[in-house]
């Protein structure tokens, strides 16, 4: 009788934050967010799930929306957070669209202090009157 047991081989990647960037946000190039954080990387072969054998520890940035990540160390860190604090994003997005011109609306008040302007207004030539075909034009 032989004995079937199943085994599953394989790594993963375990991470956590980095201890002191805890609070830290970096400038992804990949997305254009501020949401990279600092993270602390350690893969494991691992045997049923459990982590038994380490095989790579590392620090790492990590965007948590696109996933993107680089390896970095304690000084990169550091020039990565002065830079940012000097070239930092505009909060309306994208760096280069802060010289765009807003579009001009050609609807008469549009040059009003509120910036809403009012649709032309729809006239139809012939009243229209519920249960009748309406008017062909």
């Amino acid at each position: 009788m032989f004995l079937f047991i199943p085994f599953t081989f394989g790594s993963q990647n375990f991470g956590h934050p980095w201890k002191g960037h805890e609070s830290e946000r970096y400038y992804c190039p990949n997305c254009h967010n501020m949401s990279c954080e600092a993270r602390k990387r350690r893969e494991f072969i691992t045997l049923c799930f459990v982590p038994i054998i380490p095989i790579h520890w590392s620090n790492e940035i990590k965007c948590t929306i696109c996933n993107w990540s680089k390896g970095v160390n304690e000084e990169s860190l550091k020039a990565m957070q002065q830079d940012q604090g000097m070239n930092r994003p505009q909060p309306d997005g994208h760096p280069a669209l802060k010289n765009l011109q807003q579009p001009q609306s050609s609807y008469p008040g549009a040059g009003s202090s509120n910036n809403y302007a009012a649709p032309p207004s729809y006239q139809p030539d012939e009243a229209w009157e519920a249960g009748k075909a309406a008017p062909k034009g």
